[in-house]
């Protein structure tokens, strides 16, 4: 299997974006399920990216896919980030950001079309469910990094959404200043062709160099955390699955149980303990829903029977099931 991973210090930026709001970060990470250590590592599940926002927006409003642009630079990708303002142009720093995608992220394709004069956007791959929110913030946060260089300039002249036409489509458009199409196939910012061609205000050819050799080598540190990734993904996808115990996934991923074992360790963590945050966060989600039962919500989990569920239930958030669901709007102390 391949995991869908995006980088932690992205959605960690986001939350201090939220932070500067006057929102509450801790809040929304635990209404999102998410525990904050999580983020420690150098890749996160995609799915943290869309529960995080989701939490921001159900607690805040749907402002939060513009609010987390503003924990965004100088902060985001590290070495990378300086990379991006001290390259030449809106264009050059761009093509970084297309040229590293995959050391980003493996759930958007960047791109800079050739039959375009001055199009920046992205594409989300097959089988990725990406939230509005989310992708907002994405444009957002490479629009801020244009606004950042060339301050003063009008940068761009139009957006893409590749959603439908939101009830605060008006927040948006105060935002970006220029028109928006919605429902389209893809993300993409029209750049104003002398702004993404003009010489940035922080170029410096060298430092640009130096900080992209800085990432390589950063992202290379990564390699451990993309093997805990792929872990968590794993166990996400096969919760409902009976065979999901530990020597079953250390066959998957073609290690002897001691080996698995060992490599987990090194991580500071085990597979009961992924295994029980997996549980925990899809409880959290399914829970919520207004369709849905406390037996199927076992059933999905891989739990044995209502009971077992019910008492891991109570364990996590000192409530049973059914009394969660009556205090649907007060979110219980994780």
């Amino acid at each position: 299997m391949v995991e869908k991973y995006s980088i932690s210090s992205w959605i960690k930026a986001c939350l201090v974006g939220f932070q500067m709001e006057g929102w509450d970060s801790a809040l929304i990470l635990k209404k999102a399920g998410i525990e904050s250590d999580s983020l420690s590592s150098g890749y996160c599940p995609i799915e943290t990216y869309n529960s995080i926002f989701t939490a921001a927006e159900n607690l805040y409003g749907p402002s939060a896919g513009l609010v987390a642009r503003k924990g965004v630079l100088p902060n985001t990708f590290h070495s990378f980030s300086l990379a991006m303002m001290s390259a030449g142009s809106i264009r050059e720093g761009l093509s970084l950001l297309v040229k590293h995608n995959k050391s980003i992220c493996n759930v958007l394709d960047f791109f800079i079309a050739n039959d375009e004069p001055a199009v920046f956007g992205f594409t989300t791959c097959a089988g990725v469910n990406l939230k509005p929110a989310v992708a907002t913030a994405v444009l957002a946060s490479v629009l801020k990094t244009a606004r950042f260089t060339l301050p003063g300039s009008a940068c761009i002249e139009q957006v893409e959404m590749a959603y439908s036409e939101p009830t605060h489509a008006d927040m948006l458009q105060a935002y970006f200043k220029v028109p928006i199409k919605w429902g389209v196939p893809r993300y993409a910012l029209h750049y104003n062709k002398e702004a993404f061609e003009a010489r940035s205000l922080f170029s410096n050819q060298s430092l640009m160099l130096k900080g992209e050799q800085n990432w390589v080598e950063e992202i290379a540190s990564f390699e451990e955390v993309n093997f805990l990734v792929r872990i968590r993904s794993f166990i996400k996808v096969n919760l409902g699955n009976q065979q999901l115990a530990i020597e079953f996934v250390a066959s998957v991923f073609g290690m002897s149980l001691r080996t698995f074992q060992r490599r987990l360790g090194i991580e500071g963590t085990s597979f009961k303990q992924l295994h029980d945050h997996a549980r925990k966060t899809e409880a959290l989600n399914l829970i919520q829903q207004n369709n849905i039962m406390t037996g199927e919500v076992a059933d999905s989990l891989g739990f044995a029977d209502v009971g077992s569920f019910s008492r891991a239930f109570r364990r996590w958030f000192g409530l049973s099931p059914e009394q969660f669901k009556k205090r649907k709007n007060t979110f219980p102390d994780l």
